[in-house]
């Protein structure tokens, strides 16, 4: 579960408190009472308080449109860093427009031949919690010493930091970066990822992404994972996990006419190698052999679904261990 934070950056622009308080006294305690639920929940308030200041709940629509402040997030990455230096280097791989490209490399494993897992956020800058998602796990990872001397760490929280500031899944320009990983691309964030992760071995890629349709947690493996996947969504409520449509994806990309059609051998688990996308990219191009694209329900809110996401994160690792390193 997930510790109370001690600095509270907002990264997400929210409304003026004047906005909400000027209303009634009655407003007032209902957010105080709001807030009090919250807080006896801690594995899911917990995580959004690090980002998010809690003026109300925001609802599903504001949740599914939230943009990041990216050079206050990249601040609040910087100074992590420096306050774990000895565990943590920061590398700045690159710049787009006014921002920096940033990863975390995260050495703490007590083996030299441990597994090194790759996380990447932000690809799509209308998911949000992707990005957000993906810097808070390291802050738990670095509180889990089970966890820390078992597997190593590459994450890029902000792998499209435009976009991120944009709150747009594309360019200005209409660019969709998670479909431009293939050769003959030139796009300068495409290009700055496949730099600083070429020649590097990894077990496991997780890219965080969001389903703006979406009321359920769920992820699409590139190729066949003796269940690693399946068990890792067993770590949420059950009813928060995406169910098949007679072993289809429930939408568009599950339709038999569609060219990249989806498949979903178990509940919460697609697959697909959709081509041009970092995943595809991951298993094809990096040789990653435990690829993933891992979504969250954006029409649900902000604060639970950042603390589930950030438990799922860590039970595909748990998940890792238990189908790939004692199956061995």
């Amino acid at each position: 579960m997930s510790e109370k934070a001690e600095l509270s950056p907002s990264f997400i622009p929210q409304k003026s408190p004047s906005f909400f308080f000027k209303k009634s006294k009655l407003f007032a305690s209902i957010f105080f009472l709001t807030a009090f639920s919250l807080s006896s929940f801690p594995s899911i308030a917990s995580c959004a308080s690090e980002f998010i200041t809690i003026i109300r709940e925001p609802s599903a629509k504001e949740s599914a449109k939230a943009k990041v402040r990216v050079h206050e997030f990249h601040t609040a990455i910087r100074k992590f860093s420096l306050e774990n230096s000895k565990e943590v280097k920061l590398i700045k791989y690159g710049n787009v427009a006014d921002f920096e490209l940033l990863r975390l490399d995260i050495n703490t494993a007590s083996n030299a031949r441990a597994p090194r897992i790759l996380i990447t956020g932000g690809i799509h800058g209308n998911e949000t919690l992707g990005a957000l998602a993906s810097f808070e796990f390291v802050k738990r990872f670095m509180s889990k010493p089970e966890l820390k001397k078992k597997f190593n760490l590459v994450v890029i929280p902000a792998t499209n930091p435009k976009a991120l500031f944009l709150g747009s899944r594309r360019y200005a320009e209409g660019v969709d970066l998670n479909r431009l990983f293939v050769p003959s691309d030139k796009t300068p964030e495409a290009l700055a990822l496949k730099s600083t992760l070429e020649d590097q071995n990894f077990a496991m890629l997780l890219d965080l992404h969001g389903g703006p349709t979406r009321q359920h947690f769920f992820s699409v493996r590139a190729a066949e994972d003796n269940g690693l996947a399946e068990n890792a969504l067993k770590a949420l409520p059950s009813d928060l996990v995406l169910e098949s449509n007679n072993g289809q994806y429930p939408g568009r990309m599950g339709l038999p006419s569609h060219p990249d059609r989806y498949l979903m051998p178990a509940k919460g688990v697609a697959e697909s190698k959709l081509v041009g996308t970092f995943k595809a990219y991951g298993f094809d191009e990096l040789k990653i052999p435990y690829s993933y694209t891992v979504e969250y329900p954006m029409r649900n809110k902000i604060e639970p679904s950042l603390g589930y996401y950030v438990d799922l994160i860590e039970a595909f690792l748990l998940s890792y261990e238990t189908k790939v390193l004692k199956s061995n």
